[in-house]
């Protein structure tokens, strides 16, 4: 996954150190992460995304517990502080950086989920998709502790994704109320802060996912911000 970011010419870091912010003071490493950085014209601002990616090879397969099977508008169902874990709002950067992040990554609509679950025997109750979650979350966190929200002029996205290599499924029940099992390619999950009561989506897809569509969406998202602004 990580020659897939290098080979499309996104800087690219794999095994980052952080500290974890639920376990204070305990070094943890995230598996990936990717950076986007420019200097935004003619205001002079700059802009960093960091994509905070966690990788897992899970013995059964995740389940996405879906709600119902309609799918959301991504213009109002996700705003940046759903897509975006962390940062400080900026008037003309974030809605450029919401539209492009929709459209690249979202298409024309969102699977979201209310729980991520592993499929599991009555003998084997651990559920490490959430725990996989959780983890994700303490990265960009963690991240961000370690290097704040950036100086003046600065803003700083930390944005958390989660890659698995094994089945992704989802759960919803049809029309008739029966339960209805289907792949997924990716879903995006909501789940609370790690050491505070908000929450912010993250999302979670197959690694043949992260190869054909979310690794060209950010080189997407790269050349655009190239467009508009001075790589810094």
């Amino acid at each position: 996954l990580t020659t897939a970011c290098l080979q499309s010419g996104l800087t690219t870091n794999s095994s980052f150190p952080y500290r974890d912010p639920v376990e204070s003071g305990k070094v943890r490493e995230a598996d990936i992460l990717v950076t986007l950085a420019f200097h935004w014209s003619p205001s002079g601002a700059v802009w960093v995304m960091r994509n905070v990616i966690e990788c897992k090879s899970p013995g059964k397969p995740w389940v996405a517990l879906m709600p119902t099977l309609t799918q959301l508008d991504p213009a109002t169902a996700l705003t940046p502080d759903d897509l975006v874990s962390l940062g400080d709002d900026h008037d003309v950067i974030l809605p450029w950086l919401e539209q492009a992040w929709v459209e690249a990554l979202a298409s024309n609509a969102v699977p979201m989920a209310s729980n991520l679950v592993t499929a599991h025997t009555k003998d084997d109750q651990l559920n490490n998709a959430m725990s996989a979650l959780r983890q994700t979350l303490s990265a960009a966190y963690g991240l961000h502790a370690a290097t704040g929200a950036g100086p003046a002029g600065v803003t700083m996205l930390t944005v958390p994704a989660l890659v698995t290599s094994g089945e992704l499924l989802s759960a919803h029940l049809d029309a008739s109320g029966e339960p209805l099992v289907e792949d997924l390619d990716h879903v995006w999950v909501r789940v609370r802060h790690p050491i505070g009561v908000s929450s912010v989506y993250v999302h979670v897809m197959t690694e043949v996912y992260f190869v054909d569509r979310f690794v060209p969406a950010l080189r997407g998202i790269q050349r655009e911000g190239l467009r508009r602004s001075v790589r810094v």
